[in-house]
């Protein structure tokens, strides 16, 4: 009988995978330094429990942009699991042609084996989704269904409890917000929530991590923003709104609700915070410009340190020359432009591209991972 040995050397600096594997089999010990084994009696038993126990089972309404995206990731990634796709007039052949191709982010080559694997379900309002019984997490990127009445409808139909979680890709006034490097270390157990908008995930962790060291008096914020499916390709009218304008030649100001969805994601900054948004005609990456008074604040250099230090939670530092273009499909929720930070006394400019599909939808999926594996026990299914 085949005899399948997993060594782990250092408790400390085990990765959440072989957390989630192990912490079936082995309590959990003050000891954390002495050498364990995990021993399986056969290669089936260990390749099970390495599939199942790591693995986060999802469920997506909406099939636009983020849910796309979010698809594609998810068939890549080694501890998503896509189990199904609602959409109320999608059909498989257009799920296959509209995943394999992308005007923004080119080509997927994820072979279609493992999409054709899909359920595919046709309904208009979450409460008549009948989702498989196994999901973990429901991502609503519909955009419609963000309050916590319309969102408890995925439940409804369905053999869910509440370890299911329901998050939705859009700011809402109902639902608490949770972004994955400024509050998800708050999460307590919701069931129902948000993860803001794609601008707020990039404003939020830079104020954290600002805010964790320095005293913010308070600060304007304006977000050079790509074009949205919102906006239109010929002049249409919306009462009160530029933004019915078109997007091909127009550089359009509007309003932004990151400043709002700012308090209550960092209470200390509640009311020191502003935001506008300007719309520019380019498909994808936005450029954050955020200006902060920061009495008794550090030099740029310690502050791009802490950022450096902050890595990890999807934060990077870019010393090169580049333009909007050559950040797409990068991962990372911020990504700081040395070259255009500014200090002027106690006024901080702090330049941040990002990309508000891509980098968005992967600061997501962190939130996910960190709810699944250091929020819930995982189970063997």
């Amino acid at each position: 009988m085949d005899t399948v040995i997993v060594e782990i050397d250092n408790w400390e600096h085990v990765n959440l995978m072989a957390i989630a594997i192990v912490s079936h089999l082995i309590p959990p010990s003050p000891i954390t330094q002495q050498r364990r084994f995990v021993i399986f009696q056969n290669k089936l038993d260990f390749y099970f429990l390495l599939v199942h126990s790591i693995m986060i089972r999802i469920g997506i309404n909406g099939f636009g942009r983020i849910g796309k995206l979010a698809s594609r990731i998810m068939l890549q990634h080694p501890t998503f699991k896509l189990v199904s796709i609602n959409h109320p007039s999608l059909t498989r052949d257009d799920f296959l042609k509209l995943l394999k191709y992308d005007s923004v982010h080119g080509k997927f080559s994820k072979n279609e084996r493992f999409s054709n694997r899909i359920n595919i379900h046709n309904n208009k309002k979450p409460e008549d989704i009948q989702w498989e019984d196994d999901l973990d997490m429901i991502l609503d990127t519909t955009g419609i269904f963000k309050e916590k009445v319309s969102v408890a409808g995925h439940l409804h139909n369905t053999n869910l409890d509440d370890s299911t979680k329901v998050i939705v890709s859009a700011p809402s006034k109902s639902l608490p917000m949770f972004i994955y490097g400024a509050n998800h270390d708050k999460y307590n157990g919701e069931q129902f929530l948000s993860a803001s908008s794609c601008t707020t995930t990039c404003l939020a962790p830079i104020l954290k991590i600002i805010s964790d060291n320095y005293v913010i008096e308070n600060g304007l914020a304006t977000t050079v923003h790509a074009v949205t499916a919102s906006q239109f390709t010929v002049d249409k009218y919306k009462p009160g709104k530029r933004t019915g304008r078109t997007i091909l030649n127009n550089i359009i100001p509007s309003t932004t609700g990151s400043a709002s969805s700012v308090g209550k994601i960092l209470p200390d900054l509640d009311g020191k915070i502003n935001a506008i948004s300007v719309r520019v005609p380019v498909q994808d990456v936005s450029l954050l410009d955020l200006t902060l008074n920061i009495p008794d604040g550090p030099e740029l250099e310690e502050l791009f340190e802490l950022f450096r230090k902050k890595h990890g939670l999807g934060i990077k530092i870019c010393r090169e020359s580049l333009v909007s273009s050559d950040y797409i499909g990068d991962y990372h929720s911020a990504i700081i432009d040395a070259e255009s930070c500014l200090k002027q006394g106690s006024l901080y400019k702090i330049a941040a591209w990002y990309d508000n599909e891509m980098g968005y939808v992967r600061n997501i999926m962190r939130l996910m991972q960190d709810i699944h594996f250091n929020h819930t026990k995982p189970f063997m299914r």
